[in-house]
């Protein structure tokens, strides 16, 4: 969803909405506000995500070269 999101951007008036802590984020940061540098988050209370879904997307590629019989 993240890659959608900076191809071709949400509204973000409903992410601010939703989510006040990050109404004073520009509109390409409030997709991904963990990847943001400290000093631009100073201020800001917003937890790290839990996954990491590039390394997650990754295993699960890999889990599924195992099952198919092709091992990278």
């Amino acid at each position: 969803m993240l890659s959608i999101n900076r191809r071709r951007p949400l509204p973000s008036a409903a992410s601010r909405r939703e989510c006040s802590e990050l109404a004073a984020l520009d509109d390409r940061a409030i997709h991904a506000p963990w990847a943001r540098a400290p000093l631009e988050m100073q201020g800001i209370d917003y937890p790290k995500p839990i996954v990491d879904h590039a390394e997650a997307r990754e295993q699960t590629l890999r889990r599924y070269g195992v099952v198919k019989g092709k091992t990278t």
